[in-house]
């Protein structure tokens, strides 16, 4: 499989693999098994590095058996675009990962990573007070 060259590539991944979701009761399955979770401020959405990191996916192709070197492969390959998830917008995105497999009676891996762009600021949606 061949990786994504761009990371407009990543964001429309991730846009596939969210709907892939909501018809594949296979892929819905295998949510807490995936250890690392990139996100999209883009699209807003959350998806796992053996889906985005390799072009022409599909959730077929995933199942049918990525395995551990891809996994590395793929968390390796992101680092061009993502970096780890720190402070708030860590607390912030685990919320998100959490609320998003627990629609599918899921719960992220319990040692779950979670990464975000580099470069890229997320609009927190919280109450502004004006004085």
């Amino acid at each position: 499989m061949q990786l994504v060259d761009m990371y407009s590539q990543v964001v429309l991944n991730i846009v596939k693999f969210n709907a892939s979701l909501l018809d594949s009761y296979e892929l819905q399955a295998k949510l807490s098994a995936f250890k690392n979770w990139y996100y999209s401020p883009e699209v807003d959405a959350l998806a796992p590095a053996e889906f985005i990191a390799y072009q022409d996916i599909n959730s077929h192709l995933l199942l049918a058996g990525l395995d551990l070197k891809h996994s590395q492969e793929a968390v390796r390959w992101l680092t061009h675009w993502f970096k780890p998830a720190e402070d708030l917008e860590l607390l912030t995105l685990k919320n998100q990962l959490l609320i998003m497999t627990a629609n599918f009676k899921k719960k992220p891996h319990k040692r779950a990573n979670i990464h975000e762009p580099i470069n890229s600021i997320r609009l927190i949606k919280e109450p502004v007070f004006l004085h």
